[in-house]
């Protein structure tokens, strides 16, 4: 597992809570990566783990 390893970085994560992005923004962000757009499985295929 990975993760924020330094505190500089945890309060650099924390602080973007305070981010406000505009409406125009927001729908930037839906014309490139659509809502439901990275539903499905992780992988495609898992029938070679654990054999």
């Amino acid at each position: 597992m990975s993760g924020t390893k330094r505190r500089s970085c945890l309060e650099e994560n924390a602080a973007a809570v305070e981010i406000t992005l505009s409406q125009a923004e927001l729908d930037r962000i839906d014309a490139v990566a659509p809502q439901g757009v990275a539903v499905g499985d992780r992988y495609a295929n898992m029938s070679t783990v654990n054999r």
